[in-house]
């Protein structure tokens, strides 16, 4: 698979790992935000912080492809974006624990014509309730930060998060087989 001039519009490292497997060549260029406030369903709403990332990267290098995708948890039917503290976090996970939620990730590519392609994915996540000492290392280790619902799948949170339903890498950041799914639509845009 073979992409010129990809842009990555996200600063998040999982992402970047994500596309370092699949072997594309790559360059970060973060929007800098998560956009204005998007209503709706779960997928419309990831779709749409997505989009809002890759068309304000897309604007500045409108010569090239752009990738952007957004993360969220979602409790029954609230959104759980990054907590802003510690104690954002302590309360978003307590919320979490002995209960499933979904994690939805949105995927948008805009080709270097312009043409828009988007896909989200949903998986189902089960919570286990840590022990009290174990939990109070995971909040004082700071890796609650800059992730949606104050986790990482793929870290110290799972001891006690797994995925039960859909992919792991939908719940990471960015799900690989989204990712060559829109790439190989390229071959479709005028």
């Amino acid at each position: 698979m073979i992409v010129d001039s990809l842009v990555l519009a996200s600063a998040s490292p999982r992402r970047r790992e994500i596309l370092h497997r699949l072997g594309l060549d790559f360059e970060v260029i973060a929007p800098g935000g998560d956009g204005p406030e998007v209503a709706g369903s779960p997928r419309n709403q990831v779709l749409g912080y997505a989009r809002w990332k890759a068309e304000v990267v897309h604007k500045e290098q409108a010569d090239r492809v752009v990738l952007a995708a957004d993360t969220l948890v979602f409790l029954d039917e609230s959104a759980l974006g990054k907590p802003s503290n510690k104690e954002q976090a302590r309360l978003m996970l307590e919320s979490l624990f002995g209960r499933t939620h979904k994690v939805w990730t949105g995927a948008c590519l805009i080709s270097q014509s312009g043409s828009v392609f988007e896909t989200a994915d949903c998986a189902v996540v089960e919570f286990d309730i840590p022990d009290k000492e174990d939990f109070g290392d995971y909040l004082d280790g700071n890796e609650w930060a800059d992730k949606a619902g104050a986790y990482g799948i793929q870290g110290w949170a799972s001891r006690w998060a797994r995925v039960v339903e859909g992919e792991e890498e939908t719940v990471i950041g960015l799900s690989s087989k989204a990712v060559v799914a829109l790439l190989a639509k390229l071959t479709l845009a005028p």
